[in-house]
Formats: structure tokens, C-alpha cells, sequence
């Protein structure tokens, strides 16, 4: 019998602990991913950058990748979050025609990936306290 992957992956707003449960987690030696945060701390980019067609691409890529891996793990974001913040920054930039095409294809590809492949278990978590400042985000 063969071993089946089994890959979760967390979404929701900032602050709802995403990456939180990923690192407790991580502690009991699950592997876990941060592509996102580790994106964002290495270019040194806060939601207060603004969105570029270029980041927002790199970044859905890289977890696209590792997402796409034949690995099991715990991710602290999903596939939907990097496209939803590319379609925030696209309304943002209305006149940004290269954003909206980026955030349409990744909408396409987030909903084809997870038709795809339906071991990969997205789990929801709600904002249910107030958000806490985590140097990343204002």
C-alpha cells in the first residue's frame, strides 16, 4: 500500500494565526512551510508595499511549487491568499492592466490546482480577536 500525501494548508486574514499554528506545530517536528513570510522577510516587503506584478508573481509561483511538491506538509498560507492579495492590489491599480491579468490567471490556476488535487485540505481560520502588529504587516 502506498503512502498518500496529505498537504493542509491555512487562509484567512492577517493575524488570525496562520503562521502561529504552523510553528507550534513545526516544534513537534510536522514539516511546515512559510514560503510567504520567508518571501516577505528576505525582499523586506510589509503590506505597506505596495503590490507589483512582479513580487506578487514570484511569490504565487514559489508556493505554487512547493505546494505542487509530492511531499506532505503544513503551509501558513494557501494558494488563495497570494491570489486574493494580488486581486486587492489589482483593484487598488485599476489602471495596473498586467495586475488584473495576474490576479485573473492565478484565480484560474488556484481553481484548477485544487480541482486537481484534492488531498490538499485548506482549513479556514476566522479573525476571532483583534490583530495583533507582527512587524510584517501595519
Amino acid at each position: 500500500m502506498s503512502k498518500q500525501k496529505i498537504q493542509i494548508v491555512f487562509t484567512g486574514a492577517q493575524g488570525t494565526g496562520k503562521t502561529t499554528l504552523v510553528n507550534e506545530l513545526a516544534k513537534d517536528g510536522i514539516k511546515t512551510l512559510s514560503i510567504a513570510r520567508e518571501q516577505a522577510e528576505n525582499t523586506g516587503w510589509t503590506s505597506d508595499t505596495p503590490g507589483t506584478v512582479e513580487y506578487q508573481k514570484e511569490l504565487y509561483n514559489n508556493l505554487y511549487k512547493a505546494i505542487s511538491s509530492k511531499k506532505s506538509f503544513l503551509s501558513d498560507r494557501a494558494l488563495s491568499c497570494v491570489a486574493a492579495y494580488t486581486f486587492m492590489h489589482a483593484l487598488n491599480n485599476p489602471d495596473d492592466k498586467k495586475l488584473k491579468k495576474l490576479a485573473d490567471s492565478q484565480y484560474k490556476k488556484f481553481c484548477k490546482f485544487h480541482n486537481d488535487n484534492p488531498n490538499v485540505i485548506i482549513v479556514y481560520t476566522p479573525i476571532e480577536f483583534p490583530v495583533e502588529y507582527d512587524g510584517l504587516r501595519s
